[in-house]
């Protein structure tokens, strides 16, 4: 039985133990530790830095340092030293936590009561020039922390942990400004701090760290590390997602996911383009602190004082800080001009289209009207008047805060009237015509032409029925002298061959068409006179030895003219004589008619 529980026993002291050993395998990072201000902790030294190659770190057998007054003027001092480095430990009640030396040089004992200050809190930290607190802020930012495993190859986490303290001491010492430049200062060697570890598995770690923090201090292009030296950017209005947007390209690839203190602004990266959105307008630039996104995996930083002893630190915090200014496209103003032939330009609608809106716009009794719209370009129609020329569509381009013009001047149709003159003498050339009235727009016709046989008056839009035309008469109808009356005997019928036959103009008859009638068709090109000539003698032999068609026509009507003559002075004889008789006898008497006298034709009548 007692066999029994001793065999029993032993296996339940082995599970405690297995127990102990699985929790004090866990990492430090597992035990909350805290990051608030004012929390007490013991300091205390802990193991030896044991390089991965299985060697101590030891520092120079002697070096100088400068130390920090409480005025926050530096002195030099120098120590005699060579011993190896131990890890600094603070121990409260979470359990107890690796931090780092912040002021090489001082005492460190065991048993000495801390207190955690925020590092803006710190009288200590704000002390050292602001390029040794941005140093030792990265280092810690890229260093090494509990849980965290060492990045370089072949490097375990003390070779790790030892390359972050080394970082810490060339900053706070003023030998390092930056992580490409390490020099002397103060009578100080550059190598004082990386002495230790030259040529060992530290050093690899070392230059891994100084180059994450190079990296990490290059901020973006289009950023400046001072507020005051801020560009501002414009975010544009996209009327598809209805929200403002802008995208900016880093030529310095910093290639980093960015943390904007702003609130209501949105940030993307693809490769080295930053896209900025915001859902509201915003009217006035507002200053964006930005930061980029590192996953620190680790407490807030913090300084750990005791007075008269070392300074230490623990956590991390970015100090790298950049500043750009945002705002986004306001309203811009279109404006509307509107002038018109007519002067009616009150009362006019517009469509305006374009970037998600349709709106109709009247204008006002100036002609004018404006709307607020969101930049962009837009098209401007004016709904057609009967009595305007079509008007052509047009665009406006919208810009933030300015004022955009389009102007749009009507033209009244035009139609054409024709005016054809007729007459009975074909007097139809440079007869005057007055034309009044008042046309659809409302505008007054008061027009005067001179005719040329077909007249074109180009109107606005005349109201045909309301327009009067009046033929303006001759000086003689004016001062009421009627043209007089122009006659011509008709010609016997064998004169009118004759006549015909001699190329002589026929007489035109009472019935004759009226000449002044518009004609579509162009007159032949008149005949040659050899083609005239020849058909006028058309059937006649000619030979040398008979005379002329002509001559003997003429001849001809001579001869008539005179057989005429006789024959009326034998008729009048006979027509005398049995009058006479006829007298005589008692009878009715036949007296032969007069003939009419011809009148001379007036010139204004010719």
């Amino acid at each position: 039985m007692k066999t029994k529980f001793k065999k029993n026993g032993r296996r339940l002291l082995a599970a405690i133990l297995c127990l102990v050993m699985a929790v004090m395998a866990l990492p430090m990072s597992a035990f909350a530790w805290t990051s608030e201000e004012g929390v007490s902790c013991t300091s205390s030294f802990g193991d030896y830095y044991v390089g991965s190659d299985g060697g101590y770190y030891r520092s120079k057998s002697s070096y100088s340092f400068i130390v920090y007054d409480s005025d926050g003027n530096t002195s030099v001092r120098t120590i005699s030293a060579g011993n190896a480095k131990r890890k600094y430990l603070m121990t409260d009640g979470s359990g107890t936590h690796q931090v780092y030396c912040v002021e090489s040089g001082i005492d460190f004992n065991t048993g000495n009561s801390y207190v955690s200050q925020n590092g803006k809190n710190s009288s200590y930290f704000r002390k050292l020039p602001t390029e040794a607190q941005f140093g030792v802020m990265m280092a810690l930012m890229y260093g090494w922390h509990e849980g965290k495993s060492s990045p370089v190859a072949g490097t375990n986490t003390d070779d790790y942990a030892f390359a972050t303290q080394t970082i810490i001491w060339e900053y706070q010492q003023q030998l390092r400004t930056s992580p490409s430049d390490l020099h002397s200062a103060n009578g100080i060697d550059a190598d004082t701090y990386c002495y230790s570890l030259k040529g060992r598995p530290a050093e690899k770690c070392y230059d891994w760290i100084l180059l994450q923090m190079a990296s990490h201090y290059t901020i973006p292009s289009f950023a400046a590390r001072n507020q005051n030296k801020a560009d501002t950017y414009t975010l544009k209005y996209n009327p598809d997602k209805q929200n403002y947007s802008l995208t900016l390209t880093d030529t310095n690839n910093t290639l980093a996911n960015l943390s904007l203190s702003a609130s209501g602004i949105k940030v993307s990266r693809s490769g080295n383009q930053y896209t900025f959105t915001s859902d509201n307008m915003i009217t006035s630039p507002i200053t964006v602190s930005a930061q980029k996104a590192v996953n620190l995996d680790c407490d807030e930083m913090l300084i750990w004082g005791c007075v008269g002893k070392q300074t230490m630190v623990s956590g991390a915090s970015d100090p790298v800080y950049f500043y750009f200014k945002l705002d986004t496209e306001t309203y811009g103003t279109g404006l509307i001009k509107k002038t018109s032939e007519d002067g009616v330009v009150s009362g006019i609608k517009f469509n305006i289209s374009g970037n998600g809106v349709n709106q109709t716009v009247v204008t006002k009794a100036d002609g004018t009207v404006d709307i607020s719209l969101m930049p962009g370009v837009y098209t401007v129609t004016e709904q057609p008047i009967d009595r305007y020329e079509p008007q052509s569509v047009q665009r406006i381009t919208i810009v933030s805060g300015h004022t955009s013009t389009v102007t749009f001047s009507n033209t009244l149709k035009r139609g054409s009237l024709e005016i054809i003159k007729s007459s009975e003498d074909d007097m139809v050339e440079g007869v005057k015509f007055h034309l009044y009235g008042t046309s659809l727009s409302g505008l007054p016709v008061d027009e005067s032409k001179i005719s040329r046989i077909v007249e074109r008056f180009h109107l606005a839009s005349v109201d045909t029925a309301s327009i009067v035309i009046e033929a303006e008469k001759s000086k003689d109808e004016k001062n009421g002298q009627p043209e007089p009356e122009i006659t011509t005997p008709e010609k016997a019928e064998k004169d009118k061959l004759l006549d015909k036959l001699m190329g002589k103009p026929v007489g035109k008859e009472g019935n004759a068409p009226n000449p002044s009638v518009a004609k579509t068709e162009k007159s032949p090109q008149s005949e040659p006179i050899s083609e005239k000539q020849s058909k006028s003698a058309e059937g006649a032999t000619m030979t040398k030895d008979k005379p002329s068609v002509k001559e003997e026509l003429r001849k001809i009507k001579e001869s008539r003219k005179e057989q005429e003559a006789d024959k009326g002075t034998s008729a009048l004889d006979k027509s005398g004589a049995s009058d006479r008789a006829k007298s005589a006898n008692g009878k009715t008497e036949h007296k032969q008619p007069q003939r009419k006298k011809k009148h001379k034709k007036s010139k204004e009548a010719r």
